[in-house]
């Protein structure tokens, strides 16, 4: 079940999912449970990313999740059934209000499980987490064609099977299901890492750590990442502190809906670390990659968003 603190520091790096090479070490200090962690990849009914990157992505995942109307996206997306075949998802999971005939007769010849999830109460995007959180208590990550628990998701406090999560779709579209994903996010593991993705933004949920000396630690790619980002609460207040920003926050300031949200913030541009071992997702530079480090503590949690073009 969701909660509101993680149990300690954490860092945050998107890019790991779409680096074209395998990605970089971990930050200098990271938790080593943390950087060992296995990535899972969802796909929502809205427009996914520009093949290329999903190609990337789909190499760097263990997990690959369709939310009903996802398939007809991935499907749509590909243009031979030969290349239909290399991108076969793990499981097609939801209510099966928005999945063509003809693209779930696809997969089920090419063994993909469809999971028929009924509920009114649960979202797609939640169908698609009961599944993965069945996996994750498997140890061995059993067959795809397991079932999966209608309970609320849940690890039962074992981090170490959690995935890190990139919801493709999540914030694209009408603004009911963006708020929807948005909500899911207060309602999942507190210390999995789950990023949420339209092809203009990425977003995640930064909630204080338990400790309150400890910081988030984010890093954005420069030139994948940014310029524009953004920070705030949900609801309620909060008062964050920022290092790495150009209009950084501190204690004196209450962000709320009705007070300040940090919209069309940026980054300071000095603050960057190179990491040489990461390849940019063209594969075209020469250039060693430089992330751009922001540092975040909250007394509450915030949304952390930053611009991106992914399609």
């Amino acid at each position: 079940m969701g909660g509101k603190t993680v149990p300690g520091a954490m860092y945050w790096r998107v890019h790991d999912f779409f680096a074209a090479g395998k990605p970089g070490p971990p930050p200098a200090g990271a938790d080593a449970a943390l950087a060992a962690r296995p990535r899972a990849l969802l796909m929502l009914n809205q427009p996914l990313c520009r093949p290329a990157l999903l190609t990337n992505v789909w190499r760097n995942v263990s997990v690959r999740m369709c939310a009903d109307g996802g398939a007809n996206r991935l499907y749509d997306m590909l243009a031979t059934d030969a290349q239909r075949i290399a991108f076969l998802p793990d499981v097609i999971r939801g209510d099966m209000d928005s999945l063509r005939p003809e693209v779930r007769a696809f997969y089920e010849s090419h063994g993909v499980p469809v999971q028929h999830d009924p509920s009114q109460d649960t979202t797609d995007f939640h169908k698609c987490m009961h599944y993965l959180v069945a996996r994750e208590r498997a140890a061995t990550l059993p067959d795809a064609h397991a079932g999966a628990s209608s309970a609320a998701p849940s690890t039962n406090g074992n981090h170490s099977q959690l995935h890190d999560l990139l919801v493709l779709g999540a914030t694209s579209g009408r603004l009911d299901q963006t708020i929807a994903s948005l909500a899911t996010l207060f309602r999942l593991e507190p210390a999995r890492r789950v990023y949420l993705a339209s092809n203009d933004s990425i977003c995640w949920l930064v909630r204080p750590p338990a400790d309150p000396a400890a910081m988030h630690d984010i890093y954005c790619l420069k030139g994948f990442e940014g310029p524009c980002c953004g920070i705030g609460p949900l609801g309620g207040e909060a008062r964050a502190v920022t290092t790495g920003l150009k209009w950084n926050l501190n204690r004196d300031m209450v962000l709320a809906f009705d007070k300040l949200w940090s919209s069309s913030n940026t980054f300071d541009t000095d603050a960057t670390r190179p990491a040489e071992s990461v390849v940019p997702d063209d594969a075209t530079s020469h250039q060693p990659p430089h992330f751009l480090h922001v540092r975040i503590t909250t007394d509450e949690p915030v949304l952390f968003t930053v611009e991106v073009d992914l399609a």
